[in-house]
């Protein structure tokens, strides 16, 4: 099951790849026709790379660059969740060992009445 969806997943990838592909292509060529060589980010951050030098690159180097950035960008959003759940985490842990302190305070508190009461239990006993 996993796998026929990993597989349908990448069908609609490839699909959509063809279709960008194919619009920036269109865009690439009016861009060109009216203002001269159109510039292409490169997949390494080597410098930008124009249209012309874009023909040679192949299409499915386009689609890794498109597939990289959406990659990205869940890598981006995933580390921000872990960096939000680490912050709670970290609050959680923060208020934990505020209420471990309070009920440790507590407990002596508790102790030391049940040390008065049987002091005062002791005494009504000696002198009645």
């Amino acid at each position: 099951m996993l796998q026929d969806l990993l597989s349908d997943r990448h069908k609609r990838v490839v699909e959509h790849e063809m279709e960008i592909q194919g619009l920036l292509q269109s865009v690439n060529s009016r861009k060109q026709e009216s203002q001269g060589p159109v510039q292409i980010p490169s997949r390494d951050d080597s410098p930008l790379l124009t249209a012309k030098e874009d023909a040679s690159i192949p299409r499915s180097t386009l689609g890794d660059l498109n597939t990289m950035a959406g990659l990205e960008k869940e890598l981006s959003n995933a580390k921000e969740k872990l960096e939000l759940t680490a912050k709670n985490e970290r609050e959680s842990q923060l208020e934990l060992s505020a209420l471990q302190s309070m009920m440790a305070v507590q407990e002596e508190e508790l102790q030391d009445l049940q040390i008065q009461l049987i002091i005062l239990k002791t005494y009504h006993l000696w002198n009645a």
